[in-house]
């Protein structure tokens, strides 16, 4: 016998089997409200754990970037003070000028809730990866704070340290350093009379600085405000990569005293007068040395009161750091045992004698230095760009006269260095 529409084979309704396993809402839709208080409740501790993260993380984010400008901060202060008086290992603090650069830049620690400064430390020399500069003209500075947490205390973390870091340059401005004249007599300093004359490299000047010749060339050029008219130049002559540019006075670039070279060979004085002669590797002491020989040849360095260099196709490079001719100042700095030789020396003689440099068609390498003194070139090319200098030239005043001046410099440039952050 057939089953009817909408019953089982057993005769029960459908709809009765159906509300044996679950019950049907009005319309015959299945009723799962119960169902979201039960995802509600397990999903809850997740979504708070989630929230607890993005807060502390955040947090910790937000002081991150703090500690971060605290010590870009601290790292371009410092490398102002580049190179320091003596290394830098982990200093403890940021302290310039009566400032910490670090703490300025970091949140005040009066609340509860607000990091707390737990170090910082700077460490010059320093030599990052990739650096064009030599490791004194770096500086890294670090910073570390301990930031608290608000969630992490459930599970006993109540602070996370963060430390962030910061590495400055001081750059020194373009060009290797040729001709620097110390004086800041606005009456003399630095002078170029000649003709022809080209300077790869820094020129400088303290105090009046002045070209009255014709094609001159310099690759920068800096002087001092205070002399009027500075610089003075010839109009129409005169072809400078950078400058003239005006800057603060300047310190020595390189400082010597008679004590720091050797002397191979002492005489009141001494006069090198043979032709096609070779000196070899020596150092000279005296208070006379001359030059008067042709073709002279040698690894020499010559420490004098009185130099003089005459005729002509010499070929000398230097024998004791670097430095070719020098006329020294005193030995003993006023007042004596002052570490600051630079500025607390005698003259003597005072006034000093002028080291006077005649030859022709010359290549000389070091550098040639006169802190008291003038330092004179009058030489000329036989045969124009012969004679060539590659170094320095440092002295009290500098007076380049003569045609076919030609030097490189090799020392570092003075003016305005930048400060930039490397890393």
């Amino acid at each position: 016998m057939g089953t009817r529409a909408g019953e089982r084979a057993t005769g029960a309704p459908i709809g009765d089997g159906l509300r044996s396993w679950g019950r049907l809402a009005p319309g015959g839709v299945r009723d799962e409200s119960g169902n979201f208080l039960v995802f509600f409740a397990l999903l809850l501790p997740l979504f708070i754990m989630c929230c607890a993260i993005v807060i502390d993380v955040g947090w910790w984010w937000a002081n991150g970037k703090r500690a971060q400008i605290a010590a870009d901060a601290c790292a371009l202060a410092a490398a102002r003070e580049l190179p320091p008086s003596t290394p830098w290992v982990g200093r403890p603090n940021c302290m310039f000028e009566g400032k910490d650069y670090a703490l300025t830049n970091l949140p005040r620690e009066g609340k509860a809730d607000e990091p707390r400064h737990l170090g910082t430390s700077l460490t010059s020399p320093y030599s990052p990866e990739g650096a064009t500069h030599g490791a004194a003209n770096y500086v890294e500075a670090k910073v570390t704070i301990a930031v608290r947490t608000f969630f992490g205390r459930i599970i006993n973390k109540d602070y996370i340290l963060v430390t962030r870091r910061a590495v400055a340059e001081k750059q020194p401005p373009e060009g290797d350093m040729a001709i620097y004249a110390h004086s800041d007599n606005c009456g003399f300093s630095l002078k170029f009379n000649g003709e022809d004359h080209n300077v790869d490299g820094g020129v400088h000047g303290n105090g009046a600085w002045q070209q009255n010749g014709q094609d001159f060339t310099v690759g920068s050029a800096s002087y001092v405000n205070g002399c009027s008219n500075n610089p003075l130049l010839t109009p129409g002559e005169t072809t400078f990569g950078e400058g003239p540019t005006a800057v603060p006075e300047q310190d020595w670039p390189e400082w010597f005293k008679r004590s720091d070279f050797s002397c191979d060979v002492t005489a009141s004085q001494i006069q090198i007068a043979t032709d096609f002669a070779n000196l070899g590797a020596t150092t000279y002491c005296a208070n006379e040395f001359t030059i008067s020989g042709r073709q002279i040849t040698g690894q020499i360095t010559v420490v004098a009161k009185k130099i003089t260099v005459n005729n002509r196709d010499h070929t000398l490079t230097p024998n004791e750091h670097g430095v070719l001719f020098f006329t020294p100042p005193n030995d003993t700095p006023t007042p004596p045992n002052d570490d600051d030789e630079q500025a607390n020396y005698d003259c003597d003689p005072d006034p000093a004698l002028e080291m006077v440099l005649n030859g022709e068609n010359y290549h000389w390498e070091g550098i040639i230095m006169s802190p008291c003194g003038r330092i004179k070139f009058n030489g000329q090319d036989a045969v124009a760009g012969t004679s060539h200098l590659l170094g320095q030239i440092i002295a009290n005043e500098v007076e380049i006269n003569g045609q076919n001046f030609n030097m490189t410099g090799t020392g570092i440039p003075t003016g305005e260095f930048d400060l930039a952050l490397y890393e």
